[in-house]
């Protein structure tokens, strides 16, 4: 079967409809949505994934070579996390009382660094009390290929499995005299990394941001927290350890 090369031109127009995409999915899931994160892992992988067998679309373009966005709050060091690490989420205490994993988004603009792409993908983002480590790569490629974002296996990774369904991070919340288990950190993970890529695209191809309204970018930017804004009530965070490590949170504003 004969094959016709794309252009320069037909592949940047390739990399706004996926910048529209990335866009309009934020905005799905921080309107609620939790499973808008596996289409927005089909669409980093599109972007930024290179195997044998397929090449991404910014190498397809030359432009591998920018600096990307990372919002990580924090290092992980295994003499002081103790329990499991992750650096792109927040912990969300709603009122009503909806608990659960949040990405960082503006929050996380006192840490923000601009790094390589290796550096990015391959950096771990979670770790969890099993000491099983997540990079960014292994969370999009496993949420993409095996979990819904373009396909669901029959079988998924136990480690993953622990992580997404079992919650290995060990973080609960108590209600009166109840314990329940905050959920899905990959999900909200990968939120926030569509955040970076959002601001990494943004500064680096200028341009893009005349392919999307200006409005709907500033929602997928800064976008009002929807649950009563966040509200950090003063409620003990424990791990299923029982360790004493019970914080306060303050409010924040929306």
């Amino acid at each position: 079967m004969s094959k016709v090369k794309q252009s320069d031109q037909e592949l940047r127009n390739h990399l706004k409809e996926q910048f529209g995409f990335l866009v309009q999915s934020s905005i799905a899931y921080d309107k609620g949505f939790d499973g808008e994160a596996k289409r927005i892992a089909h669409i980093i992988r599109t972007m930024l994934y290179d195997s044998n067998k397929s090449t991404s679309l910014l190498e397809q373009l030359g432009l591998k070579n920018i600096t990307f966005c990372c919002t990580c709050c924090g290092e992980y060091n295994e003499a002081i996390h103790l329990s499991s690490f992750s650096c792109l989420v927040l912990i969300f205490m709603g009122k009503p009382v909806i608990s659960k994993y949040i990405p960082t988004l503006e929050s996380s603009a006192g840490n923000m660094k601009w790094v390589p792409f290796r550096q990015w993908w391959d950096k771990v983002v979670i770790v969890d009390s099993n000491k099983n480590k997540f990079s960014r790569q292994r969370l999009i490629m496993t949420v993409c290929n095996k979990d819904g974002g373009a396909h669901v296996d029959p079988e998924i990774d136990k480690e993953y499995y622990e992580l997404s369904r079992k919650n290995s991070l060990r973080w609960k919340y108590g209600v009166n005299g109840k314990w329940f288990d905050f959920s899905r950190p990959e999900l909200a993970s990968i939120r926030q990394m569509a955040h970076e890529i959002i601001l990494t695209l943004t500064k680096e191809l200028p341009e893009l941001e005349d392919a999307i309204d200006s409005k709907v970018l500033s929602e997928a930017k800064n976008p009002k927290r929807d649950q009563s804004g966040i509200f950090l009530g003063e409620v003990i965070i424990v791990t299923d350890q029982n360790q004493d490590i019970a914080d306060k949170y303050k409010k924040r504003k929306k």
